[in-house]
């Protein structure tokens, strides 16, 4: 299998994901996206909030460098000027 192959795997069928900008706030991308992985299933969700310390259930890290694992899959929904 190709590197290009390997990488794509890795993006359609990711191990672990990790979702900046989760949030709590009902109704906000970062929780809807959260609940939607969830709800789909997938057993390794790193949701990224500065300050939060645990999001619907899943503990929370303050920057992706924080997460002990090696992500597959990172969705970013923070807005371009930063702000929550």
């Amino acid at each position: 299998m190709s590197d290009t192959i390997k990488d794509l795997e890795r993006i359609f069928h990711p191990r672990s994901i990790c979702i900046i900008g989760s949030s709590n706030r009902t109704g906000s991308f970062g929780r809807l996206f959260l609940e939607g992985m969830i709800g789909m299933g997938f057993p390794s969700i790193f949701p990224v909030h500065p300050t939060e310390k645990e999001l619907l259930g899943l503990p929370a890290f303050p920057s992706i460098k924080e997460v002990p694992v090696d992500i597959d899959l990172a969705i970013s929904l923070v807005p371009p000027d930063g702000s929550a």
